[in-house]
């Protein structure tokens, strides 16, 4: 997962091409964790690992774009990413707008590190989500698909949760691991939390 750069997204995408794999449909080439730098700026906001991305994200975007591939980028709900690279938790607007900003047109968005781990957290960060992607959409962050990282004190219980419009459900009582949204978030008629 972190051996990302710069050059392994540029070969995937012709290799995409060549291949047929565009043509038949895969569109999408999206960055995971520890894409970032181990820091945030100055102003808060996250910033690329420029060895890994000597050209930068923007470059990136544009240049999948041209090929025909929608771009897409993670981040992490929680204070810090699964990898152990900065969260978004506290910067959801900024970086909403960071990586519209940038090109980026999808948003893989997983739950490690949340700071409670409650239910209730978990609906407000994700609402807020939510409420930003629709709201960035203009600018170019158009679908989001979200992972649930969630810790138990009894290790041996699995459980997966799904969240669709305004209703979770749980196959368990306790958590220890993934629990994923597969679908392309399309938290579509989830208008608040509650």
């Amino acid at each position: 997962m972190c051996g990302l750069n710069e050059s392994v997204f540029v070969e995937t995408a012709h290799a995409m091409v060549n291949n047929g794999l565009l043509a038949a449909g895969y569109n999408r080439i999206n960055l995971d964790d520890c894409w970032s730098t181990m820091n945030r700026a100055a102003n808060g906001s996250m910033q690329w690992d420029t060895e890994k991305f000597p050209h930068g994200l923007p470059w990136l975007t544009t240049y999948l774009k041209k090929l025909g591939f929608e771009p897409g980028i993670y981040t992490d709900a929680g204070n810090l990413s699964c990898g152990g690279y900065p969260g978004a938790y506290g910067y959801e607007e900024l970086d909403a707008q960071t990586f519209a900003s940038w090109g980026f047109t999808y948003l893989k968005l997983d739950g490690c590190n949340m700071p409670t781990g409650t239910e209730a957290e978990y609906k407000a960060v994700y609402g807020k989500w939510h409420y930003l992607v629709q709201n960035v959409s203009s600018h170019g962050v158009l679908r989001i698909r979200t992972s649930i990282f969630r810790r138990s004190s009894k290790p041996d219980r699995l459980v997966r949760r799904y969240v669709m419009g305004a209703k979770v459900r749980a196959a368990g009582s306790t958590f220890k691991g993934l629990i994923s949204l597969q679908q392309h978030a399309l938290l579509a008629g989830y208008h608040g939390l509650g």
